[in-house]
């Protein structure tokens, strides 16, 4: 049995449905999408943790009149998690001033009901705490750890606690940029190829009818006959399969496939 709505992604049937999406470019871009969150949330670390002498005399006086511990970890998980909100509509933004232009790009009419789609409303809502959280929680409990004697008797070595990681965590987050870089290097020149390569025909001043056979029946070779009469026309055919398009075998079957295919919707 195979579910309607898994036809678009499923690849593995053959003599499926054309135009079709894979589900591996969806696994493919979320990926992609996770490590740029992760470099994000790495570059909130650094940031948090090497201004944490911009803050240190802030949590030196919160705990000298009274201030817990895990009072300041709260302050600094929410900062962190309303930064994440913010930077949210922003992203949000974004995405609606270059969707006319990306439209545009890809011949497609995209939509997003953010507020309107009880799932994406929720996935928002779980995106934003979830990288808020983890992008704060370092740093909460890091500057939470700041002794009020430390503090005000040698601040200028609190910038200094945590470097180690800091050093590892920016290693780590060039090591994401420069795989994603070669990706996106590899894509294009993939891109650029299939673009550029010779395919055996001009592609210019071609005109194609499609279903000419479904509308006009047995007059189909009329019709070539009466386009092959005109001199601005240097050749008429016709076919059931466009290059770069489905094509239907025929009766053809790939060598060790199973006889029997059968599916029900």
């Amino acid at each position: 049995l195979q579910p309607i709505k898994d036809i678009h992604l499923n690849v593995n049937i053959n003599d499926n449905l054309p135009n079709k999406g894979n589900m591996n470019y969806v696994y493919i871009f979320s990926i992609i999408a996770i490590f740029i969150l992760i470099i994000a949330c790495i570059n909130f670390i650094n940031l948090s943790t090497a201004k944490s002498v911009n803050r240190a005399n802030e949590i030196g006086l919160r705990k000298m009149i009274g201030s817990s511990k895990a009072s300041i970890i709260r302050q600094f998980l929410a900062e962190s998690i309303l930064l994440s909100f913010i930077s949210m509509l922003f992203a949000i933004f974004i995405i609606e001033i270059s969707k006319p232009y990306y439209n545009n790009l890809i011949d497609k009419k995209l939509t997003i009901r953010y507020f309107e789609n009880p799932l994406i409303l929720l996935g928002l809502i779980g995106v934003v705490l979830l990288v808020g959280i983890v992008a704060g929680i370092y740093p909460a409990f890091y500057l939470s750890s700041f002794q009020p004697a430390d503090i005000f008797n040698g601040g200028n070595r609190i910038g200094l606690k945590g470097k180690n990681l800091r050093s590892g965590l920016v290693i780590f987050q060039f090591t994401i940029s420069i795989i994603i870089l070669l990706g996106i290097f590899m894509v294009f020149k993939q891109t650029k190829f299939v673009q550029d390569i010779k395919l055996g025909f001009n592609q210019n001043q071609i005109l194609v009818l499609h279903r000419a056979n479904t509308a006009l029946g047995n007059d189909l070779d009329a019709f070539i006959q009466d386009l092959a009469m005109y001199p601005d026309i240097l050749c008429v055919s016709n076919t059931s399969s466009l290059p770069g398009r489905h094509f239907d075998p025929n009766g053809h079957r790939l060598e060790n496939r199973p006889l029997s295919e059968e599916y029900t919707l």
